[in-house]
C-alpha cells in the first residue's frame, strides 16, 4: 500500500508540473494556469488511485 501511494503521489508531482507549464503557455497566466491544474490533478490522483485498486483487485482474483 505504502509503495503504490509513493508511485501515485511521484508520478502526480511529475505530472503536475508538465501541466502547469502547458497551462502557463497557454493561457498566458500564471494564476489560472495554477488553479486549473491543481483541479485537475486532485481528481486525477483519485482516479488513478482507484485504478489502480482496482486493477489489482481483478489481477487477485482466481480466474479458474
Amino acid at each position: 500500500m505504502k509503495q503504490r501511494i509513493v508511485k501515485v503521489i511521484t508520478w502526480r508531482a511529475l505530472s503536475v508540473i508538465i501541466t502547469m507549464i502547458v497551462m502557463w503557455f497557454a493561457t498566458g497566466n500564471i494564476r489560472e494556469a495554477t488553479g486549473v491544474t491543481l483541479a485537475l490533478h486532485a481528481l486525477l490522483t483519485v482516479a488513478n488511485y482507484g485504478f489502480e485498486v482496482g486493477w489489482d483487485e481483478i489481477a487477485d482474483r482466481d480466474i479458474s
